[in-house]
């Protein structure tokens, strides 16, 4: 429960979303509801620092489907704070800056359960999990076992479905509609993306 006079936090999702699935989307939307958040930002990185082979889509495309996956739904919204800078994106750095242009406000690191099992290889983990609560959703099946303590696991079990595995079935002409969002979907297509 809220108290009184508080404002809510903010989330803060991070990821490539290359590209946003429904996995994505049921995450945000279970930590904005079971935190009671004020709002939800999906934030693609521009480039991650831990993914060595980079990103299949462009930052601009990448932001396109976020911003189509979300769209209509109320409390979440695009953070293109990253897709911008050189270099890789770094989650500390970005939170530190949002602490500077938004001072005051408060914001919780949402992770879905392979980020949370690589969470310790994160540039600075340890002074973003000091400093943020950390909320992590887990998929279908036995939870993660594995990151710093303390952490918020949300109640609500999330779609088996990642990007990879998107990837994998658009580039073999299989349909991904069960993994997708529709509107993301039709970007794919249009733009010829994962081919």
């Amino acid at each position: 429960m809220k108290r009184r006079g508080v404002l809510p936090a903010f989330g803060f999702f991070g990821g490539s979303f290359d590209p946003l699935q429904k996995g994505h989307i049921a995450l945000a939307l279970a930590a904005l509801r079971e935190r009671r958040l004020g709002r939800v930002y999906l934030v693609p990185a521009a480039r991650s620092p831990l993914k060595k082979g980079g990103t299949r889509a462009s930052a601009q495309d990448r932001a396109a489907m976020v911003r189509a996956g979300i769209r209509g739904r109320r409390g979440l919204a695009l953070g293109s704070w990253e897709l911008n800078r050189p270099g890789p994106s770094y989650t500390f750095q970005t939170l530190r800056r949002l602490r500077r242009v938004f001072p005051g406000r408060r914001w919780e690191l949402i992770l879905g359960e392979d980020s949370w099992r690589n969470f310790r290889r994160w540039r600075r983990w340890r002074e973003i999990a000091g400093r943020y609560p950390l909320i992590v959703g887990k998929r279908a099946g036995p939870g993660p076992t594995r990151g710093p303590a303390g952490a918020f696991f949300l109640r609500a079990r999330l779609p088996a479905v990642s990007s990879t595995d998107v990837r994998h079935s658009l580039g073999a002409g299989r349909s991904a509609v069960r993994g997708v969002p529709g509107p993301v979907l039709e970007y794919i297509k249009r733009k010829g993306l994962y081919r």
